[in-house]
């Protein structure tokens, strides 16, 4: 509040819980804000740029997660959220933010799609300090089975082929049209490591061992399960075994402190 004061930028401040997150939302941006300012993890800032579609209301979000791959995403910065707001108030500028949609959710940043989804699990598990049941949720994931594997339909058109993993990112504005899409067809774990490993050191777009191609939509068919694990948004989920993920172009507005 005294950062706000400073700048000479009036806010009313509201402390939300997570039982009525969503209510308490929505219910702020009826008040119709020129900017709602969000401090949180990507599952609250996610839950806010979902309400703030179809309105004038444009959404300022600072880090205050595990991950905070949305704030790094809108602003382009690892900086803490005092000098994230400094900027964007001071500096910042208004830009339109487009999302993915899959089973009826939304993602603003990026989907996993394929059993490394499940390492989300025990990831959160250690977050809390949980080692014996992050080594079980590890252990249990089968997170490098190449075993069972994913029929993907890009475009609409024939072009099939089965694949392990996919990673579909939701581009910025200045990026261009559609989703870039990463996927891994290994043939062993190891593989899969690999995989990780060039994309951690050289990116994921210039991994050898990481297919990369854009992309207005696409389809995924298990094989062999009844649910395609994911997250979205670094969210963990379980989807329907047929999936369509469609783009959506500028559904939103934000705040960004990029320079």
């Amino acid at each position: 509040m005294r950062l706000l004061n400073d700048l000479e930028q009036p806010a009313d401040i509201l402390v939300c819980d997570g039982e009525n997150l969503k209510a308490q939302i929505a219910d702020a941006i009826s008040q119709r804000p020129e900017t709602m300012i969000i401090w949180g993890g990507d599952g609250t800032i996610a839950c806010a740029l979902n309400q703030a579609i179809g309105t004038d209301t444009a959404i300022l979000p600072l880090p205050g997660g595990t991950m905070n791959m949305l704030h790094h995403s809108v602003h382009l910065s690892e900086a803490g959220w005092q000098d994230i707001l400094a900027q964007a108030l001071l500096h910042g500028h208004k830009d339109p933010l487009s999302a993915g949609v899959v089973d009826g959710n939304r993602f603003f940043v990026a989907a996993l799609i394929g059993n490394l989804a499940r390492m989300a699990d025990p990831r959160e598990s250690l977050r809390h300090g949980n080692l014996i049941e992050a080594a079980t949720q590890f252990t249990d994931s089968h997170a490098f089975d190449t075993s069972q594997q994913f029929r993907m339909k890009i475009n609409g058109t024939e072009q099939v082929k089965d694949v392990v993993a996919i990673g579909s990112f939701v581009p910025r504005h200045d990026r261009g049209e559609g989703f870039e899409i990463g996927t891994i067809i290994p043939e062993t774990p190891l593989g899969i490591m690999q995989a990780a490993a060039e994309a951690a050191l050289m990116g994921w777009r210039d991994a050898p061992s990481i297919n990369y191609e854009r992309a207005e939509g696409f389809q995924i068919s298990a094989t062999d399960r009844e649910v395609i694990p994911c997250t979205l948004d670094g969210e963990r989920m379980d989807l329907s075994a047929t999936i369509d993920i469609t783009f959506e172009r500028d559904v939103v507005s934000v705040i960004s402190a990029r320079r």
